[in-house]
């Protein structure tokens, strides 16, 4: 008995410590994503629904707006969030370490402007109100549309809205144009008296949607961010083998019609993750890679003074390794 009582006493520090971690562990909240109704988040939706993350896994957050989307990400009330590569470096641009670990779309024809029938030419825009979401794609869309047709951004009167306001603001005819994407683009076109003036077809390459991630989330919880990249992957490969089934799924998550999701698709091109490793893998030089998309960002952003920062390198940013759904 007098050996006993040491070893227990001995024993004691070990077993408080094996307890307090048992109390104080848990299981790792869900990653939060925040997405939007833009037809290319659609897969994401899908994920979800068909059981491809473990329950309480990913938790999707929808908003309406990318200034919110993209504020709540910037606040970290977001961990993960499917964004424009515009937005993506100007959220950058705010000091918020991130990396890019998908693209999962290009878009040809989702993005445009819509305008009065009258306005038969973006040049005819000059002096007209067109709104746009400062800071945002729709933003960009514009000012490149406007370059093209030898307009600068003074010459027209931006009204700054988010895209489901202007669809209403020019519905209700106080825009002369508004520049929106998919499905508000496509429902005011088909509106008596309004055509597509410019679409993000005429800029193929230009517009890319991108999964981004805090830095420190990534390091952290890198296999969780390689489920959400998988998700996507086999989201996308249901999608091919049961396209009405997955449109059905995806509509009701984002409250469309099929029918209407469908044809929505028309306007981009949904990237796997195969198209992902082909475009990192070519060099800045080839149009179609993405360090080339990056450096043409940057250097449309600086043009336009919208950086605040020297911009940050597309190797600190652009991050492939996630492709991969095995662990490194």
């Amino acid at each position: 008995m007098t050996l006993r009582r040491p070893f227990a006493l001995l024993c004691l520090p070990i077993l408080l410590v094996l307890v307090a971690c048992g109390l104080t562990s848990k299981k790792p909240r869900a990653i939060l994503l925040g997405l939007s109704d833009w037809p290319g988040h659609a897969p994401f939706y899908a994920a979800g629904k068909l059981g491809l993350y473990a329950p309480g896994q990913v938790e999707i957050k929808g908003f309406s707006s990318n200034f919110d989307r993209n504020r709540a990400f910037v606040q970290k009330r977001l961990d993960m969030l499917a964004t424009p590569l515009f937005d993506a470096l100007r959220i950058a641009d705010e000091g918020v370490p991130l990396k890019v670990v998908l693209l999962f779309d290009y878009s040809s024809g989702g993005d445009g402007i819509v305008a009065r029938r009258e306005i038969a030419a973006v040049r005819d825009l000059k002096g007209k109100k067109v709104s746009a979401e400062l800071g945002a794609i729709t933003h960009f869309v514009l000012l490149t549309a406007l370059g093209r047709a030898g307009l600068v951004e003074s010459d027209v009167k931006i009204v700054n809205l988010s895209v489901p306001e202007a669809a209403t603001a020019f519905a209700q005819g106080k825009l002369d144009a508004a520049t929106l994407w998919d499905p508000h683009l496509s429902k005011q076109a088909a509106a008596e008296g309004a055509h597509r003036l410019f679409t993000s077809k005429e800029i193929p390459g230009q517009v890319i949607d991108v999964l981004i991630v805090h830095k420190d989330v990534a390091e952290q919880r890198p296999d969780e961010v390689r489920r959400v990249v998988h998700g996507w992957e086999q989201a996308l490969a249901a999608l091919r083998v049961r396209p009405e089934e997955l449109a059905s799924i995806m509509a009701r998550e984002m409250n469309r019609k099929p029918e209407e999701l469908r044809a929505d698709f028309g306007g981009l091109e949904l990237l796997d993750v195969a198209k992902n490793r082909e475009l990192f893998a070519l060099p800045e030089e080839d149009e179609r890679s993405i360090w080339r998309a990056y450096a043409a960002t940057v250097a449309f952003m600086s043009r336009h003074q919208l950086l605040k920062s020297p911009p940050r390198e597309a190797k600190d940013i652009l991050d492939p390794s996630f492709l991969d759904p095995r662990s490194n």
